[in-house]
């Protein structure tokens, strides 16, 4: 089932909030790819992986941008959102050496289609909607300066 963004996902930041947009639209992105492969049809695995390149780049920059948001407004709990990004990045760089050693698979799809949705459901409506520090606009140094690192940033590392 698609996810859908509503204004309830919204906290107010619209950066954050451009940024959880786009992670949803990948997570529908896979669903039309998971609902082609299980139709029976061939899916280029180059493409797949081009797309896999595109969701851990626009997701490494999404969290070092929320990881500084958190720790810039004082959020109460930035190190334990750090480590759950951290086993989010170790799950992708996992991922990503199945798919290398056993390659395309419909249990493979379902499964990250099963993570994306979980994990954006519960980290955008249990995390960042209901936490206050992350409902208010950044500051615009804090702006300023994820634009500097997002200039620098660099993919999520891969697992070979």
């Amino acid at each position: 089932m698609p996810l859908e963004w509503t204004a309830n996902y919204e906290t107010g930041e619209s950066r954050l909030d451009r940024q959880h947009q786009r992670l949803f639209e990948y997570a529908n992105e896979l669903e039309r790819h998971l609902d082609r492969f299980q139709a029976g049809e061939a899916l280029d695995a180059e493409e797949l992986k081009v797309w896999l390149s595109f969701l851990e780049t626009h997701l490494y920059l999404h969290l070092t941008y929320e990881e500084l948001l958190m720790r810039r407004t004082g959020h109460p709990a930035a190190e334990r959102g750090r480590a759950a990004h951290k086993r989010l990045e170790a799950y992708g760089q996992g991922f990503r050496a199945r798919l290398a050693a056993q390659g395309l698979s419909l249990p493979l799809l379902e499964e990250l289609h099963h993570v994306m949705h979980t994990w954006l459901l519960g980290h955008v409506v249990r995390t960042d909607v209901s936490t206050p520090q992350l409902r208010k606009p950044a500051a615009q140094g804090t702006a300023r300066l994820v634009q500097r690192q997002v200039s620098a940033a660099t993919p999520l590392p891969r697992a070979s």
